[in-house]
């Protein structure tokens, strides 16, 4: 950081983009980031999402991802609505009410899965990268937080 990037190509695409099976993308990325996705896709696509990143990765990338998260033993689930006046309120919900928001989103709601430390482990083993770091970045309380997470994916698959 601090100098000029060059001979270096963005894009952005859908996650459910045919790309991901393409032969022609796979192992091409050093570096994927996704930022605040996580969180808001139906229960059990954001593995499917880590494999399509995997895929996409040269060996020896690395995957930054920034997902809210908990403290506590288990899932825990919420919905962010906005009211009359503007104001946006959130409320605990539960993973039923989280996967019917998450497959059919309403105007004004949110849905927000915080993954707790068991949930993300067994992610990052099921989709075959490594831990590299993790780091808090915004503590909305006690027991939520947004968590940076920094993956790789190994040398050898």
């Amino acid at each position: 950081i601090g100098k000029a990037l060059t001979n270096v190509d963005f894009f952005t695409c859908r996650l459910e983009s045919t790309m991901f099976q393409e032969t022609l993308f796979a192992g091409k990325f050093d570096f994927i980031q996704c930022i605040q996705v996580l969180g808001h896709v139906p229960i059990g696509v954001e593995e499917v999402i880590l494999k399509n990143f995997h895929s996409l990765l040269a060996p020896g990338g690395h995957l930054l991802l920034a997902i809210p998260s908990t403290q506590e033993l288990f899932d825990d689930y919420r919905v962010s609505e906005q009211q009359k006046d503007g104001t946006v309120k959130g409320r605990e919900s539960d993973s039923e009410e989280y996967q019917k928001l998450a497959l059919k989103p309403m105007a004004g709601s949110l849905q927000v899965r915080h993954l707790c430390t068991n949930s993300l482990q067994y992610l990052i083993h099921r989709t075959g990268f490594v831990l590299v770091d993790e780091s808090p970045y915004n503590w909305c309380s006690y027991e939520h937080v947004d968590l940076f997470v920094c993956l790789q994916k190994p040398m050898t698959s």
